[in-house]
C-alpha cells in the first residue's frame, strides 16, 4: 500500500511538473507569436509611412523629415499630445526653405551653376532607389538640346537667376548658427569643476 501511495504521489508530481512545463511552453509560444505579429505590424507601418507614393516603377518617394508638415507633426507628438493646430500655433515652425525641381536647358543650367552658393543635385534627394537600377543618371552630355532635371533646397527669400522651377515641398531647416549659439549658451551655464579634473 505504501508503495502504491508512493507511486501515485510520484505520478502526480510528474504530471504536475509536466503540466507546468507545457503551460510555460505555451505561454512562450504566445509571446513569440505576439512579437512576430508586432514586428510585422511595425514593418507594415514603416512601409506605409516612408513610401508616400511611387514616382516610377523603380523609385519610391519618401516623406521628407524636414517638410513643414512633418516637423509640425513631430512637434505635436512631442509637446502637444498630437494637437496639430496647437503645435502649429506655438512651435514657431515656418517655411524657411523650398525644395525645388529645375527642368532646364544648358544655357539656364549655366546660369544656375554660376551661383556658387546654390547646390544642385542631378537626382531627387527624397527617393529610395531600388537595387535593380540606379536612376540618378542625369548626364549633361547625353542630349544637349533635351531639358535636364536638377533639384535643390533654397531659402524662401533666395533670388534665383531663373524663374522656371517647381516647388516640391516647403521645408523647415533650423538656422545652424542659432543652434550652435544655443549649444554654447547651454555649455556656458554648466558650472566649472572648481579645479578638479574629471
Amino acid at each position: 500500500m505504501r508503495k502504491q501511495n508512493k507511486q501515485l504521489k510520484l505520478r502526480q508530481l510528474f504530471l504536475y511538473v509536466l503540466s507546468i512545463v507545457l503551460i510555460s511552453f505555451q505561454v512562450s509560444c504566445k509571446d513569440d507569436l505576439a512579437e512576430l505579429q508586432s514586428e510585422e505590424t511595425f514593418k507594415e507601418e514603416m512601409n506605409n509611412s516612408f513610401a508616400a507614393r511611387t514616382n516610377s516603377g523603380e523609385e519610391v518617394i519618401l516623406e521628407n523629415p524636414y517638410s513643414v508638415k512633418n516637423m509640425i507633426k513631430a512637434y505635436a507628438e512631442l509637446v502637444t499630445d498630437g494637437d496639430l493646430a496647437r503645435a502649429e500655433a506655438i512651435s514657431g515652425i515656418r517655411t524657411s526653405h523650398l525644395y525645388v525641381e529645375f527642368n532646364v536647358n544648358q544655357e539656364k543650367l549655366d546660369l544656375l551653376k554660376a551661383d556658387s552658393t546654390l547646390v544642385l543635385y542631378p537626382y531627387r534627394l527624397d527617393i529610395a532607389i531600388s537595387d535593380k537600377e540606379d536612376s540618378r543618371n542625369n548626364s549633361e552630355s547625353d542630349f544637349s538640346d533635351q531639358p535636364l532635371t536638377f533639384f535643390a533646397s533654397i531659402p524662401v527669400d533666395y533670388q534665383l537667376p531663373i524663374t522656371e522651377y517647381k516647388v516640391l515641398e516647403e521645408l523647415y531647416i533650423p538656422d545652424e548658427e542659432k543652434v550652435d549659439q544655443n549649444g554654447r549658451d547651454i555649455i556656458s551655464l554648466v558650472p566649472k569643476p572648481n579645479g578638479v579634473s574629471v
